[in-house]
C-alpha cells in the first residue's frame, strides 16, 4: 500500500512511522490502526483473519509488528475480539503448542470442521496426507502415521474397525484384543461358525478374507496368530 493510500484513509496518521519507527506498535491504538488498515484494503471478513499471509501485513506496512511477534500472534493482536484456535492459521503451530496435553484431540476437532465430518465413520476417509497437509506431520510423528492410533487413542468412546484404515502400527497387532476383532471380521467372511473351522482354513482364502487387514502377516503364521487371540 503506497504512503498516499495510507494518507488518504488516515490523514492524520504519519504514514511513514508504519515503516520506519520500530517502536510504532508498542501502542496499542496503533495496531488497531494497522488492522482497520488491513479490514478495509483487503476487505477482511471474520473467517478471513487466520488466512492472512506474512506478506500481506508485511505490505500494509506490519513488518515491524512481525519483527516482534509470530505471524498467529500478531494476527491475535489484530483482532482480540476474535477467538482463534493454534490450528486455524496458514502457518504450522509452533512446536511448543504440541506439547500441550489437549493438543492432539483440538487439531482432531479442527480437521473435523475442516473436513465437515459429521459422524465418526466418516473419519475412516481421512488419510494421513491430507492431514499432513494441514500441518499434522508433528501429530502424525507421534502416532508413528496411524490414524487408528489418534482416533483410537483421541475418541476411546468410540469402537474403531482397524481393518478400515490403510495404515496401522505393528505394535497395534500385538494387541490381543485388536488380533481377536480382526478375526472374528475374517470369520464373519469366511462364513465360519464355530472355532473349529480354522482348522480347514487356507492361508490363501484368508489372505484374501483379510485384504488390509495385515494381522495375517504380522505374527508369522496363521496359528501363532489364532493361539495369540485365542490362548
Amino acid at each position: 500500500m503506497s504512503f498516499v493510500l495510507l494518507n488518504l484513509f488516515f490523514p492524520d496518521v504519519p504514514v511513514r512511522d508504519f515503516y520506519i519507527d520500530s517502536t510504532f506498535f508498542d501502542s496499542k491504538e496503533n495496531i488497531v490502526l494497522l488492522s482497520k488498515v488491513l479490514e478495509e484494503q483487503l476487505d477482511l471478513k471474520k473467517e478471513d483473519w487466520p488466512k492472512l499471509k506474512y506478506i500481506d501485513i508485511v505490505r500494509f506496512g506490519g513488518q515491524h509488528l512481525l519483527n516482534k511477534y509470530p505471524l498467529s500472534s500478531a494476527i491475535r493482536m489484530l483482532k482480540p475480539d476474535i477467538e482463534f484456535d493454534d490450528f486455524d492459521f496458514k502457518i504450522p503451530p509452533h512446536k511448543l503448542i504440541w506439547k500441550q496435553p489437549d493438543a492432539s484431540l483440538r487439531f482432531l476437532l479442527f480437521l473435523k470442521k475442516k473436513f465437515k465430518i459429521e459422524k465418526m465413520e466418516e473419519w475412516y476417509r481421512v488419510d494421513t496426507r491430507s492431514v499432513q497437509s494441514n500441518h499434522g506431520l508433528t501429530f502424525l510423528t507421534k502416532y508413528k502415521f496411524s490414524m487408528y492410533d489418534a482416533l483410537r487413542y483421541n475418541f476411546p468412546e468410540h469402537e474403531w474397525d482397524v481393518s478400515r484404515f490403510l495404515r496401522v502400527n505393528k505394535a497395534t497387532y500385538d494387541n490381543p484384543d485388536i488380533i481377536r476383532q480382526s478375526l472374528v471380521q475374517i470369520a464373519n467372511e469366511l462364513g465360519y461358525k464355530k472355532m473349529e473351522d480354522w482348522y480347514t482354513a487356507k492361508y490363501m482364502d484368508v489372505f484374501k478374507a483379510a485384504k488390509k487387514k495385515s494381522v495375517v502377516t504380522t505374527h508369522g503364521n496363521l496359528k501363532k496368530t489364532l493361539a495369540l487371540a485365542f490362548p
